[in-house]
């Protein structure tokens, strides 16, 4: 499928769905495959193997509102390697990769096993510059070593108790284990008063759907105060901790490892488990303390849009 440029971007009342341009490149995708949400300003990030088997090609925002039409976007990544370290990529915000830390099609599903890597997530502002893993943060204000930015690790505590803090749903137990195993990486902004967590909607499905035929549960546009996951969202994300230690030279805080990475895909697999967070960690994460805490998987606008700057990237 053509993906054509379109320069919308995040700007309120431009259309994403015109074609403004020439090719930023082709991809194989399903011919029904659709991304478009009217009214929004989704960060849209995508990510897609290619027949070899190894490229993955990103680009943002990605938007496909009709079937027959061509696909649109607007910035173009530096490919990665399937079998590399898959930490750069195309959330503007940070830099990092859109595949990594995507919750997957059946990992949220009955009977499923613990998820087996660090989740991402994306919330309204944070601290100025960016860390490790991030090449760079949404304004440019440079490298930073510690504090909750563009890059930040963060995790619930050993001692948090995932069987006793209450929760209303299983699903929230399944993200409340992987971001203590494992953590849950900041890489990107939402614009307004909202904390996202990133899932997959690709060839597959979309985990948003699955988990409601599943589970009954609703992930999309949850307020804290209605509704059984909203609640239990706001319980992980007002236990989260930044993990001070993490760098690229002692992965995930040092320790010893609380869980086994993933096991290998591929011969490029080393399958050695990963630090563990045992963390040095700082005072509560400041940035989500947030007085609507929904959980979305894609934005929504707000009821007072405020003017959110493009993601300064290179195309």
């Amino acid at each position: 499928m053509d993906i054509m440029l379109n320069t919308a971007d995040w700007r309120w009342g431009r259309d994403r769905t015109v074609v403004q341009g020439g090719l930023l490149f082709s991809a194989p995708m399903p011919k029904r495959f659709l991304w478009y949400r009217p009214n929004t300003l989704s960060n849209a990030c995508l990510a897609v193997l290619m027949p070899d088997g190894k490229t993955i090609k990103q680009t943002q925002p990605f938007t496909r509102a009709k079937v027959g039409q061509p696909a649109l976007s607007h910035y173009k990544f530096e490919d990665n390697d399937i079998y590399g370290e898959g930490i750069s990529g195309s959330h503007g915000g940070s830099g990092m990769s859109a595949i990594g830390g995507t919750i997957r099609m059946g990992e949220l599903v009955p009977g499923a096993p613990p998820i087996h890597h660090a989740l991402k997530m994306a919330v309204r502002r944070h601290g100025s510059g960016h860390r490790w893993p991030a090449p760079k943060d949404d304004f440019d204000r440079g490298v930073v070593t510690t504090g909750f930015c563009d890059g930040a690790l963060c995790a619930l505590l050993p001692s948090f108790d995932i069987t006793g803090a209450g929760f209303e749903t299983e699903v929230a137990k399944y993200i409340a284990r992987a971001c203590q195993d494992y953590g849950i990486y900041l890489v990107d902004g939402t614009g307004w008063s909202a904390v996202c967590i990133a899932v997959e909607n690709g060839a597959h499905g979309w985990v948003r759907n699955e988990v409601l035929q599943k589970w009954g549960v609703e992930m999309d546009y949850v307020s804290t105060s209605t509704t059984p996951f909203g609640r239990d969202m706001k319980k992980i994300f007002s236990n989260l901790m930044v993990v001070e230690n993490n760098t690229e030279n002692n992965r995930g805080g040092g320790g010893t490892p609380r869980a086994p990475k993933a096991p290998p895909f591929g011969p490029a697999s080393d399958n050695q488990p990963p630090k563990a967070l045992n963390a040095e960690v700082t005072a509560p994460v400041p940035a989500i303390k947030v007085k609507q805490n929904p959980v979305d998987v894609i934005p929504v606008k707000p009821a007072k849009p405020e003017p959110s700057a493009p993601a300064k990237t290179t195309s």
